[in-house]
């Protein structure tokens, strides 16, 4: 039932079904899995007189519309709407002046959105969500869904209605076990879409959260659970000692400059690890810059000293081939694997992987493809391993059978506390915090003019440097006012730096094609760029030792976390860099913070107090992500699955030891 098409489905327009597909909407499971991104209490319905005791604050208000205004040279609608005692009100569109086309007057209302003042227009509401079929709606939570490009959010609404009200709920369409629901007291599926597009109350709406907070933490905690059953098991890639030591010894000597202290020990952990049999599972984390790479390199070094090969996961092309340079300066026989290969040279590097030949192997999820075949994999590193999906951290783990060893890396260091919490005594947590030798730490300044960064900028340039300019925005938004775009940093950049025919600007965004956004790339990292604009798809993998200044506009508009990585982009060469922080919010917390230190465990700590775990590891909305942010919130739900996990787990190991004895 779940997968008819919707032209089966919906009796609209044939433009409207197209608006739907173009939205992603090709299946009836398709609209209803569409969840509302946030509820409303909408009850909290005004009188208009009271409307400026409300400055700030979203309510209700129901009138009659007495006057449509449109203005194309400004650009605006305006409303105005009269109750019944004779009181007026102003509803307000900015760039919106079709919007005039669904009113007529005479008619009855219901408006909600934030009251404002302004010597323009007096008290008025800019902006709301409106409705007229139902006034008594109020009472209910009212869903809010993104937008569907065209389409209103009433006419979206409806098209959900009629989906549901054709839904036939078929045995096969729920993928949550019945032993599961029972056990964590969810609704099934037909219950479940019913309160979560059409909730008759708050408590509804607390049933659809306990179901999507179980879907979202099960396999996350069934996945911890059994990596802690396996982490007593006996490694089926053994290690010897004396070899795995001298080879770390070897290695070390060879290095042109010492190790920091937090670098030699934990590759001195890791080197007794390997030795003693048991398989070794473990997070190093911390700032750019600080070296976990040279670890990952070091455990290489006693992997190829016993024999086996190492493979190297990163989440993008930039961070992998960064990786593929560092590796292959240690070891010879490094490859790399990428999606985008031409079919000849891929044939032959996965030939030289199947041999043997290949002993250390980067690349990106092209690494776990069904056509690799490993000779002899001993150890993983994956960088970033919560950018990765379940199933892809499943699939390097298939390939690294019989208790490979597991390095995982991350530059957005989590919590000691929440970390702890997290992995227990399952996985090795490696926190590092110093630096190496020669790294000044990075000056961060919160800043106002935005000409005045610009003659820095040009200063640090005259020495022979580069630096980044950050834009929270592709295209100039509406709704985002006071934001400038990348377009319009663009021409801004030009127009100062014209005088200067010298210093050449690139510009790349998330929109541009991979291959042209690398060029891009390599061109400002050949100096070719002296400036280099973008979105935050720098964030990760980016390594221009010669860039000393990272200017982020908006920067009010960014997390402590995003901000953090983004800073890491300089201070990675000798020279003293400059993080510049564009923002008229001089008194904003975290701007402040940044300003304040440069040490991401700090920054890690004032985010989890500030924001929860939303955005902690640097990838919004990512399942790891998520499942971190809804532990925390839920401790007692967690502490259910893990237990019942625990469960099913030793069920399992019964259910295979009887049948071992039996047979």
């Amino acid at each position: 039932m779940l997968d008819k098409n919707l032209k089966e489905i919906l009796d609209i327009p044939d433009k409207k079904i197209e608006q739907l597909k173009k939205k992603g909407f090709q299946s009836l499971k398709d609209l209803l899995f569409f969840f509302p991104r946030k509820y409303e209490d909408r009850s909290n319905v005004i009188e208009i007189e009271e409307a400026p005791q409300y400055d700030g604050q979203k309510v209700s208000v129901i009138g009659k519309i007495c006057n449509i205004k449109t203005d194309q040279v400004k650009k605006y609608c305006r409303v105005t709407i009269m109750d019944g005692k004779g009181y007026f009100l102003s509803i307000v569109w900015f760039h919106q002046t079709y919007i005039a086309k669904h009113f007529n007057r005479g008619e009855n209302w219901l408006f909600y959105g934030k009251i404002t003042y302004n010597d323009n227009y007096g008290t008025s509401i800019n902006a709301p969500e409106f409705y007229s079929r139902d006034l008594t709606q109020t009472e209910k939570p009212m869903p809010v869904y993104s937008k569907v490009k065209g389409m209103s959010e009433e006419y979206l609404k409806d098209c959900i209605r009629k989906a549901f009200s054709k839904y036939v709920p078929e045995d096969t369409d729920d993928p949550m076990p019945n032993y599961l629901k029972k056990a964590t007291g969810v609704d099934g599926l037909y219950d479940f879409l019913r309160k979560s597009h059409f909730p008759n109350d708050f408590n509804e709406i607390e049933d659809v959260k306990r179901r999507q907070n179980v879907e979202t933490l099960f396999p996350y905690v069934y996945e911890m659970t059994k990596k802690k059953f396996n982490a007593s098991h006996i490694s089926g890639k053994q290690f010897d000692k004396e070899m795995t030591e001298s080879s770390l010894a070897e290695f070390t000597n060879k290095l042109p400059f010492m190790l920091t202290s937090d670098q030699s020990r934990v590759l001195k952990d890791i080197s007794e690890k390997l030795s003693s049999g048991r398989r070794l599972d473990a997070l190093i984390q911390g700032d750019v810059s600080c070296g976990k790479t040279m670890i990952a390199i070091g455990a290489t070094a006693m992997a190829a000293a016993n024999g086996y090969q190492t493979v190297i996961m990163a989440p993008t092309e930039v961070l992998a081939e960064q990786h593929f340079h560092e590796f292959s300066h240690y070891f010879p026989n490094t490859v790399f694997l990428t999606g985008g290969m031409k079919v000849r040279e891929k044939r032959q590097i996965l030939s030289d992987i199947a041999i043997g030949k290949a002993q250390v192997i980067v690349g990106t999820h092209a690494v776990i493809g069904q056509d690799v075949h490993y000779k002899k994999l001993g150890l993983t590193v994956v960088d970033e391993e919560h950018r990765f999906g379940v199933e892809q951290r499943k699939e390097l783990q298939r390939k690294a059978e019989d208790g490979a060893h597991n390095i995982s890396m991350s530059a957005t260091p989590i919590p000691r506390s929440l970390a702890l919490a997290l992995y227990g005594d399952i996985v090795d947590i490696y926190d590092i915090h110093t630096m190496p030798g020669g790294r000044k730490p990075v000056q961060t300044i919160l800043f106002e003019n935005e000409r005045g960064t610009y003659k820095s900028l040009l200063n640090e340039i005259r020495k022979g440097h580069q630096g980044y300019i950050i834009c929270p925005l592709i295209e100039a938004n509406e709704v985002m006012e006071g934001v400038d775009s990348l377009e319009e940093t663009y021409e801004k950049i030009k127009d100062f730096f014209q005088e200067y025919a010298d210093i050449k600007i690139g510009c790349i965004n998330g929109k541009m094609k991979k291959n042209v956004i690398q060029e891009e790339i390599n061109k400002f990292a050949s100096n070719e760029y002296q400036v280099l604009l973008s979105t935050t798809i720098v964030e990760v993998g980016v390594n221009v030792p010669n860039a000393t200044v990272m200017i982020i506009k908006n920067a009010e508009r960014f997390g402590l976390a995003q901000l953090h990585q983004l800073r890491g982009r300089v201070g990675r060469g000798s020279e003293q860099s400059y993080c510049v922080l564009l923002s008229n919010d001089l008194e904003n917390e975290r701007l402040n913070i940044m300003a304040e230190t440069n040490d991401g465990f700090k920054i890690a700590e004032e985010d989890l107090k500030q924001r929860g775990t939303g955005n902690l590891v640097g990838v919004e909305q990512s399942g790891f992500d998520k499942a971190v942010d809804c532990m925390t919130r839920e401790r007692k739900l967690y502490d259910l699955l893990c237990k019942l996990c625990e469960k099913i787990i030793n069920a399992k190991q019964i259910i295979d030891q009887i049948e071992k004895y039996a047979n």
